[in-house]
């Protein structure tokens, strides 16, 4: 009779992954009713039909872990038997969890070929596929060979090269989503002069490496203690995490395109209202609940000035917009000197509402 480890090390796994797994799949829930809120009727068919498709599949990849853990923990309990095998659900899971780790990946190299045409991201796309073709490849090996055994888990050490291969190259490829994303954001930055839309990209790059680096340090924890302790339950924790991460990440993607033009729309409107303040003429413009004196200040300007002043409070989007019974508004223009259209000394201030006789 084969020596079964402490049943902390068998059944604690396979109840906390079942828990956990719950946990995201409700999260899953939650991003996939925002989606069809938000965007149903403007993605393109495509899109749609991706996200339901992976709700589907991630809806019996629960049903099959639930299945598992309880066959385990409850229906097994008190057998001496109960941890020689795992239930007839278990392959397919482990087969679902590579499905979804592709379908996501090769997801995100569509959109980094979309940013990136050119030979950075040819070669980026490549080794993108490439990899994840070897993780499909050898985790549905693995699931193949895993069911030939009749999932003895006694015998899952002689399947050990094929794991480690599968779950080596999710790592590998989800590491170089986060650095090709990261990088293109960062190449994109650097024409832009504007530190609202810089902070914007600063959230796009922080929420990458954020998504990124999770599936890949989950896979990576798996891989490590398989290695480690191959002959317990302890990597279903994160087995059963795997494919409803990639899931939540690939529908909060999408998701994410909501809290981006919000920003962009709250950056325009911030330009267009406020006081204008004006840099290195040092001319002021300053107006709360009334727009009289604004208008006068501005008046008392060269048409050109005006124009200019216009023009620069759509462009810039510095501060915020107040509503508290009056307007505020303050965006800073640095406009260049000009005598023909500003006369007497380069630092004139317009008198404002409350310096008025």
């Amino acid at each position: 009779m084969v020596k079964i480890p402490p049943v902390e090390l068998m059944a604690g796994p396979s109840m906390l992954g079942c828990t956990l797994n719950w946990f995201l799949f409700g999260c899953l829930c939650v991003q996939t009713y925002d989606y069809h809120q938000l965007f149903y009727k403007g993605d393109r068919l495509g899109i749609k039909i991706l996200v339901y498709a992976v709700f589907v599949i991630e809806l019996i990849s629960t049903a099959l872990v639930t299945n598992t853990s309880f066959t385990v923990v409850i229906v097994r309990w008190g057998s001496p038997n109960a941890f020689d095998h795992c239930p007839d659900t278990s392959p397919p899971t482990v087969a679902l969890n590579v499905i979804i780790a592709t379908i996501v990946q090769f997801f995100f190299a569509w959109r980094v070929w979309c940013m990136r045409k050119d030979i950075f991201g040819k070669i980026t796309v490549f080794l993108i596929t490439s990899i994840s073709l070897v993780s499909l490849v050898s985790g549905l090996i693995f699931v193949y060979k895993y069911r030939r055994i009749h999932q003895e888990y006694d015998k899952l050490v002689t399947l050990s090269a094929f794991m480690e291969t599968w779950l080596s190259a999710t790592f590998v490829c989800d590491f170089i989503i986060a650095a090709a994303m990261v990088a293109i954001l960062k190449m994109a930055g650097t024409s832009i002069t504007f530190t609202r839309t810089k902070t914007i990209l600063n959230h796009l790059i922080v929420h990458t490496i954020e998504t990124g680096s999770f599936t890949a340090l989950v896979a990576l924890s798996e891989l490590l203690l398989f290695y480690l302790y191959p002959a317990t339950y302890l990597h279903l924790v994160q087995l059963y995490m795997l494919g409803r991460l990639y899931s939540n990440v690939l529908v909060a993607s999408l998701n994410g395109r909501h809290r981006m033009r919000s920003l962009m729309s709250d950056s325009y409107e911030s330009a267009c209202v406020g006081t204008l303040q004006i840099q290195p003429t040092t001319m002021s413009l300053s107006f709360t609940s009334g727009a009289t004196s604004a208008t006068k200040a501005i008046s008392e300007g060269s048409s050109n000035v005006n124009k200019r002043l216009v023009a620069a409070a759509e462009d810039l989007n510095e501060d915020k917009l107040k509503t508290t019974g009056t307007i505020s508004m303050s965006v800073l223009v640095r406009i260049e000197h000009d005598e023909e259209s500003l006369s007497g000394s380069s630092t004139e201030r317009v008198p404002s509402r409350d310096s008025e006789p």
